[in-house]
């Protein structure tokens, strides 16, 4: 079981970015979710084109770090960090942003063993961070802003 400790307030404008920062010299891979029983916009669809050269890995499941889905699936995409997939990320300027029907949802970071470190839960406006998976003495001290439950 993860020690996880919540994000007190969301990341936006330059904690967002920042944080994006971190991950990409903290992190291998970010996900996003494509819930099927939603419906996505336009947007949605240039983000899931823009990122389509950095797709790792994409299959169906009903859970995903924070979140287990009942009767439903969706479509789980890792992508591998880059500068240029994090300007991609950037073009949002808060981590709930990341919501249907606009993006696709609930965007997570993983170490580069593959095991997460910060999951979200964007509808829910949730985030939370593995401490056990990350450095939270780094991350507190790269990204200024964030503030994490005690």
């Amino acid at each position: 079981m993860p020690n996880v400790r919540s994000i007190r307030s969301e990341p936006a404008g330059t904690t967002y970015r920042a944080l994006l920062a971190f991950a990409e010299g903290h992190s291998g891979t970010f996900s996003l979710v494509w819930r099927k029983q939603l419906a996505f916009g336009a947007n949605a669809d240039i983000v899931r084109r823009d990122l389509a050269p950095f797709l790792d890995a994409e299959g169906e499941s009903d859970a995903w770090p924070g979140t287990k889905i009942f009767g439903h699936t969706a479509i789980v995409r890792s992508y591998r960090l880059s500068p240029d997939s994090v300007r991609i990320l950037a073009t949002a300027e808060r981590l709930y942003a990341w919501e249907a029907p606009e993006r696709p949802e609930d965007l997570a970071f993983y170490t580069p063993a593959g095991r997460w470190w910060l999951g979200s839960i964007a509808h829910e406006r949730d985030a939370f961070v593995d401490t056990d998976a990350v450095d939270v003495a780094r991350l507190a001290a790269a990204v200024t802003g964030l503030r994490l439950e005690k």
